[in-house]
Parts: structure tokens; sequence; C-alpha cells
């Protein structure tokens, strides 16, 4: 039981990295957004400032996406063995009790 536990929490673990993800992106639309306004008033400083944390917030949504990409794939690879061999072990224990194994 504790493992299936655990894997819910590695799914809700994946389902919070997408609503940081998805929160880096609205802030990224603040950030342009920010960037109009400094052009208004000729802050080239701050607009320097915003671009440099653009590319850094662009570099860490990238990052979280390859990593959940990979490791969720490689969870639901092994979910998937998971469930053929639980399937097969069922398989299996089903026809010894039917032949009094």
């Amino acid at each position: 039981m504790d493992k299936i536990a655990g894997l819910d929490t590695l799914e809700h673990r994946f389902n919070r990295l997408r609503t940081i993800v998805d929160n880096k992106r609205v802030h990224l639309k603040w950030i342009e957004e920010d960037v109009r306004q400094c052009f208004q008033e000729n802050d080239m400083v701050s607009i320097t400032q915003l671009a440099a944390e653009r590319r850094q917030t662009i570099a860490f949504v990238e990052a979280i996406e390859r990593f959940i990409d990979k490791w969720e794939l490689r969870w639901q690879e092994s979910e998937a063995a998971s469930n053929w061999v639980s399937e097969i072990s069922v398989q299996h224990g089903a026809g010894n009790r039917a032949s009094g194994v």
C-alpha cells in the first residue's frame, strides 16, 4: 500500500511542477508588460535587468519541462512493466489454484 501511496505522491509532484511551469509562464508575460512600460519611460537599466530575468526564467522553465518529460516517461514505463508483471503473477497464481498447486 505504501508503494501505491508513493506513486500517487509522485504523480502529484509532477502536477505541482507543471503548476510551477504555468506560473512561470504567467510571470514571463508580466516581464513583457514591464519591459513595455520601461520602454515608454526609456528605462534601459530596468530593461536590461528584465531581459536577464526573462532569460533565466525561460531556462528554468525549459529545464523543468525536460525533467518532467524524462522522469514522467520513465515512471510510466516502470508502471507499465510493473502492471504487466502483476498481471502475469495473477494469471500464474490463478493457474496454480485451478490445478491445485
